[in-house]
């Protein structure tokens, strides 16, 4: 995020959203007045990685139901690996759905998840860690990670996010694999 008057503050976002938080939850605030604070932080869009139904299979609907009612717009990974766990999804109210390659079989199902979901409302991510694929080869015909992501979008999928677990967490920009990058604005894929 480019630094602005806003951000450039003493007091982090995350302390800015804390108040807001507790003067919500003590009544002080309107849940309107709590969610244009969100917003004005930049914090209206949640990305979720649920790592206990990525790696153990256990997703959290609990959590997804508590950030809904604090107003974000929820991207949630919760380790699609079948139809049923998108149907929790959106029973849960989950308003964009992760389908992410580390633990998606395989384009067929990707192609079923699209259909059940709707492809405004499914996030591929094609998930890498330095630079290379998270997912078997065989399945996609390719380990490239350009081919598949062009696999992905030929299937029908329009919203990506690349993720490169070499660099999560490290706070090294350098980890990212900026060629991959160029898929968000819209360069042609190979």
């Amino acid at each position: 995020m480019r630094p602005t008057a806003e951000t450039a503050s003493a007091e982090s976002v995350d302390e800015r959203a804390a108040k807001l938080k507790k003067a919500f939850e003590e009544g002080k605030i309107s849940r309107e007045a709590y969610e244009a604070g969100l917003a004005k932080l930049g914090l209206a869009r949640l990305y979720l990685a649920d790592l206990d139904a990525i790696q153990r299979d256990r997703p959290s609907g609990t959590l997804y139901r508590s950030l809904i009612e604090d107003g974000f717009e929820r991207l949630v990974d919760a380790g699609l690996r079948d139809l049923a766990r998108a149907g929790e999804l959106l029973g849960a109210g989950v308003q964009s759905i992760v389908a992410g390659l580390e633990t998606l079989p395989g384009p067929d199902l990707l192609s079923a998840f699209i259909e059940q979901v709707g492809a405004s409302r499914l996030v591929f991510s094609l998930d890498l860690r330095g630079g290379k694929i998270l997912a078997p080869e065989e399945p996609w015909g390719t380990s490239d990670p350009f081919r598949v992501a062009a696999k992905a979008v030929s299937l029908g999928v329009r919203r990506l996010i690349v993720l490169d677990l070499a660099g999560v967490g490290v706070g090294d920009v350098a980890a990212a694999n900026l060629d991959l990058l160029r898929l968000r604005a819209g360069v042609q894929l190979r």
